[in-house]
């Protein structure tokens, strides 16, 4: 039980086992104490990275970490894995800086979810306080991504790419009022500067408020193909938006991109004053029910292209007034493109 395998380990990649159904035992992970490299693809039996232990052995080893210099896991055409870490396993991740899950159909949770006592016991205890990059892809069963404790350890995360993830309904777990009023100072994703969303049917809304209001960072946001989207930031109670007349959010934001977005009626429906200092560059396209940003006066006093539109003259006016344009102007024709593809879509389903 004690023999160590493969301590010097730094690289392992595993590709085409068709009948493979778990890559590790407990103790052999362990063991591999210098691991910075795993690599898995192309094992559609695959169900397990590392075999589950029962549960008394798994709380005797609690503080015994798998996979400890690890920095690089690639996941990718792994058909019936469920999920990837259990939550000890995952809090042991100190170094991983990259984590890419692609093609993966089965998967239903990056980390399986503790009983309420159990997590309430380890709020305070971090999971991958290092992680850098998280790209998702093609995951079909995953309905949501962080919960909010696991959210608010991410304080490395700089890129977070999801797409082709038709379930999605959440990227953060919604908490409850009372639990999200005592955390409301706490930051999720601090130094986040780029987020990319595409091809999420099921999406409704990206940001709580107090959640947007954390991502000071924030350089990139692209949104694009989620149908069901109806606002990037939620609309917040009016008692709370009545207290902020003057509110500065993604203070760093350089770059928008809102695409095939076909519910989305605003951005951040807040009545008050909003100012985005940073904003640069806007590109709408396919929202046909979006008739302005925000519903309060909007500052974006570095904002230069609004994209389709070609006259300057518009774009530096007031981006409410320049949606509101786009509206009126490229609206018409985005809902006659809408009906002519659903009208394709019907004739080719009778072929």
């Amino acid at each position: 039980m004690n023999e160590i395998m493969f301590p010097q380990l730094e690289e392992l990649i595993i590709d085409n086992c068709g009948k493979l159904r778990n890559l590790f035992s407990p103790s052999m992970a362990r063991g591999l104490v210098h691991l910075r490299e795993l690599r898995i693809s192309k094992c559609p039996m695959l169900e397990e990275i590392v075999v589950k232990e029962e549960e008394a052995e798994e709380g005797s080893r609690m503080n015994e970490i798998m996979f400890p210099q690890l920095e690089e896991l690639i996941i990718d055409n792994c058909g019936k894995l469920r999920n990837l870490f259990s939550p000890s396993m995952a809090r042991g991740l100190v170094h991983l800086r990259e984590l890419r899950i692609s093609k993966c159909p089965m998967l239903e949770e990056i980390v399986v979810k503790e009983e309420e006592a159990e997590e309430g016991s380890r709020m305070n205890e971090i999971m991958f306080p290092q992680l850098e990059e998280l790209i998702i892809d093609n995951c079909g069963k995953l309905r949501n991504l962080f919960s909010p404790s696991m959210a608010r350890g991410l304080v490395h995360l700089r890129k977070l790419r999801i797409s082709k993830c038709p379930m999605l309904e959440e990227v953060v777990v919604k908490e409850e009022e009372a639990e999200e009023g005592s955390r409301m100072n706490e930051i999720m994703f601090p130094q986040l500067e780029e987020l990319i969303i595409n091809n999420c049917g099921k999406l409704r809304n990206l940001f709580s408020p107090s959640m947007a209001r954390g991502l000071v960072h924030l350089r990139k946001l692209i949104i694009a193909d989620c149908p069901m989207l109806e606002e990037v930031v939620v609309k917040e109670e009016e008692a709370e938006g009545g207290s902020r007349m003057n509110e500065i959010m993604f203070p760093q934001l350089k770059t928008l991109i809102l695409g095939a977005l076909l519910k989305l009626r605003s951005f951040f429906p807040v009545k008050h004053a909003l100012e985005l200092p940073s904003l640069h560059e806007v590109t709408l396209y396919i929202c046909p029910e979006m008739k302005n940003f925000s519903l309060g006066p909007l500052s974006t006093p570095k904002l230069e292209n609004v994209y389709p539109l070609d006259n300057p003259a518009v774009c530096k006016d007031d981006l409410n007034n320049t949606i509101r344009h786009l509206h009126e102007t490229e609206g018409p024709r985005w809902r006659a493109q809408l009906e002519s593809t659903s009208k394709e879509a019907e004739a080719t389903d009778h072929i």
